[in-house]
């Protein structure tokens, strides 16, 4: 059993711990060959970091190590030492390789976790067994800030000038600490006229969808609630449309950051981590960004209200006078309008006069039939077909002045 396992260890792992240790002497495209040569998955050796610096290149390869980790690897390593290895040396690495690669990030050390470790050294002397045991030495470990940033809402359309969209995104703890981060406008110079960020707001009741008056509003530059260890949180950033209108859409550009955000990739900041350990930046400028749009809207719509008083065009009425009220609504631009209903709810000192309501000169009924019109309890309404801008409809009716006695 203790030359299986040995046998393992010199093959497999020592391999994988080996590729690892020399990335930090060799350029990119050495990097790159070298792990492509030994059969690391192409889309895990691209997420190594091509910075040739020393702080950068350990963290680059602990990410590469923890995703190499993954329980679909795992599967794939398995089976390709069941066709390479012999019998002998099968069961054992099989039975290690299940132990050591299933860890992921849910099973991370925390920050500021102190490892005790010591050793011992058992002889025989003068016809008696003797243990010495060795000092302990202590090992705090770091915090590594890694987080991934998903864009659930990435385009609105038929946004219109100045209004406010509502963007979802959801960011993901991936270090081994936790973490608050912070939401802000990345400025974009290739777009002239951007979504503005209004307002930024996190999913306070969890049910994935945002409501103003129960998901809490994070002050402008303010770090949001704190997000542990392999956990996700989602957030809502509502953005204001441009003025200019002149594009077909527009750039709603984030940024997303922990609240120690200057320190650059690959950076140690000593004692400031959980715990009082070292805090290592593992994230790049990249992995923080969130880019989204919103498709403009070409469409105008409009609705204007006028009136005759007796057959006058005039703003004065006595008890009895009959009002004839005409609505014109018009479409312009481009887009589809569909399901639009025109209401107009009659105040008390008015009571509509039934037969007079008409759709582009055609009398409809006021009940509630196959026909566009209905009036009923002071209100009257008028459904007009799904259609294509510009166009417009007009809507007449007619009221009468109310004693008070009624």
């Amino acid at each position: 059993m203790a030359r299986t396992a040995s046998c393992c260890l010199r093959r497999n792992y020592g391999r994988a711990f080996g590729d690892l240790g020399t990335l930090g002497d060799l350029g990119l495209d050495g990097e790159i060959n070298l792990l492509l040569r030994r059969g690391w998955p192409a889309d895990l050796v691209v997420s190594h970091s091509p910075d040739a610096s020393a702080g950068k290149d350990w963290v680059g390869a602990a990410q590469v190590f923890r995703k190499y980790t993954s329980f679909r690897v795992l599967l794939a390593l398995i089976f390709g030492i069941l066709a390479m290895r012999k019998a002998s040396c099968l069961v054992g690495c099989l039975a290690m390789s299940a132990f050591a690669f299933t860890r992921d990030a849910s099973a991370m050390t925390p920050a500021g976790a102190v490892i005790h470790n010591s050793a011992a050294v058992s002889f025989d002397m003068d016809g008696a067994s003797h243990t010495v045991q060795s000092n302990t030495v202590e090992t705090r470990v770091a915090e590594l800030v890694s987080y991934a940033v998903s864009v659930v809402t990435p385009t609105v359309g038929g946004a219109r000038v100045g209004e406010v969209l509502t963007y979802t995104l959801d960011i993901t703890n991936t270090g081994n600490g936790d973490e608050c981060f912070v939401v802000s406008q990345q400025p974009n110079a290739n777009v002239a006229e951007p979504v503005e960020l209004v307002a930024v707001h996190v999913d306070s009741d969890g049910d994935g969808t945002f409501n103003a008056t129960k998901d809490a509003v994070i002050a402008a530059g303010s770090c949001g609630p704190q997000i542990a260890t392999n956990r996700r949180m989602r957030f809502f950033a509502l953005g204001r449309m441009p003025a200019d209108t002149g594009e077909s859409q527009a750039e709603f550009a984030l940024n997303v950051a922990p609240h120690d955000s200057g320190p650059g990739y690959g950076s140690v900041l000593p004692g400031s981590g959980d715990a009082g350990a070292d805090k290592v930046i593992g994230y790049d400028a990249g992995a923080s960004a969130a880019r989204m749009w919103a498709q403009t809207s070409k469409l105008v719509v409009s609705l204007v209200k006028s009136q005759l008083v007796s057959g006058r065009a005039q703003t004065t009425a006595v008890t009895g006078d009959v009002i004839t009220y005409s609505l014109l609504f018009k479409a312009g631009g481009e887009g589809l309008v569909k399901g639009a209903v025109v209401s107009d709810p009659l105040p008390a000192d008015l009571g509509y006069m039934p037969g007079t309501l008409i759709l582009d000169g055609v009398a409809l009924s006021d009940s509630s039939d196959a026909d566009a019109g209905h009036s009923a309890d002071g209100l009257v309404a008028v459904r007009l077909p799904d259609q294509v801008a510009p166009f417009e409809h007009t809507i007449t009716f007619q009221a009468v002045v109310r004693p008070q006695s009624s």
